[in-house]
């Protein structure tokens, strides 16, 4: 990245690759609610074909996400015991914040209503 002028990118790639070894990807050890849309097409790699990346323009490959996140992230929670999942269908990663549908799913979560139709609940997890 510094090769090719972006200085600070580089310096905030160097801070999260510093902060992942005090992270974990393993199951926090509560019930998630991992809500999500995989269908729409997103950045998921970039790919120079020429030595000189500061001058190269890269090729950049799709594949499923939020059109922000791909999927391989966004799914993560599935590994984790209890997690309740519920897919969006095409829906991008900050229309959530402005989606009735979501709104409403949040609601019924914090009232106690959690019967959403299309949630997947994967191993409940033992009190």
């Amino acid at each position: 990245l510094e090769q090719a002028g972006a200085v600070a990118a580089a310096d905030m790639k160097r801070s999260v690759y510093n902060a992942k070894k005090d992270t974990t990807l393993a199951d926090p050890g509560v019930t998630v609610h991992c809500w999500y849309s995989n269908t729409i097409p997103t950045d998921t790699a970039y790919v120079y074909h020429d030595d000189d990346v500061a001058n190269a323009k890269p090729e950049v490959l799709f594949g499923p996400g939020d059109g922000t996140v791909p999927e391989e992230s966004l799914q993560i929670c599935r590994g984790w015991l209890g997690s309740r999942v519920k897919i969006y269908e095409d829906m991008c990663h900050t229309c959530f914040l402005s989606s009735a549908a979501v709104v409403q799913d949040v609601v019924s979560l914090v009232t106690g209503q959690e019967n959403f139709e299309g949630s997947m609940a994967l191993a409940e997890r033992k009190p």
